[in-house]
């Protein structure tokens, strides 16, 4: 390849790059006009602890959790209004909440862990991602899957040592196959 294409080619994707990069700009300038809180290229945790009357929330290529189990839902029906670009969401809700989850998604995944039994204030998650994953979860479902069960976890004493003796003589043992044995039986 010559100079002259190598050097064409260079600029090409200087030039792409930053086509790329002032485009996921406007896009941020955007999102700050018609969301409450726009995060770019970092991971954000949202705690809300106190009166939640609805929020809306952007992200572009970035972690975001929102954590919605402390928050008071005075009203009866609250919205949470979320766009994601390459972004991952996880929102914890308390058990007592309805929640709704309805939205668009492009090339995304969306796992919904919460009681559909629940009568009471509803939460209505609004979603619009692309290549994206959300992931919402009651407080119960939480520690649900944060339990671990250690029953067959043995005791600090009970834990046996093994030597390099012990395997070197293991491995020499009949019952273990010599995988370049084998091979070569195979190959006569």
């Amino acid at each position: 390849m010559g100079k002259g294409l190598k050097g064409i080619l260079s600029l090409g994707a200087i030039g792409g790059v930053a086509f790329g990069g002032y485009k996921a700009y406007q896009e941020y300038e955007y999102l700050k006009q018609t969301h409450n809180n726009v995060v770019l290229c970092n991971g954000e945790k949202f705690i809300y602890d106190e009166a939640f009357e609805g929020d809306s929330i952007a992200a572009i290529m970035s972690g975001i959790e929102i954590d919605l189990r402390e928050a008071d839902f005075e009203a009866d029906f609250n919205n949470l209004d979320i766009y994601g670009f390459a972004s991952g969401f996880k929102i914890l809700v308390p058990d007592d909440i309805k929640v709704i989850v309805n939205g668009v998604s492009k090339a995304s995944g969306i796992e919904v862990e919460v009681d559909e039994e629940v009568v009471g204030k509803i939460l209505n998650i609004n979603y619009d991602l692309t290549a994206s994953g959300l992931m919402v979860e009651t407080v119960a479902e939480l520690e649900e899957d944060s339990l671990v069960d250690t029953s067959d976890v043995p005791e600090e004493d009970e834990v046996s040592e093994v030597s390099v003796d012990d395997v070197a003589e293991e491995a020499e043992s009949e019952d273990h196959i010599n995988p370049v044995e084998a091979m070569s039986e195979w190959n006569d």
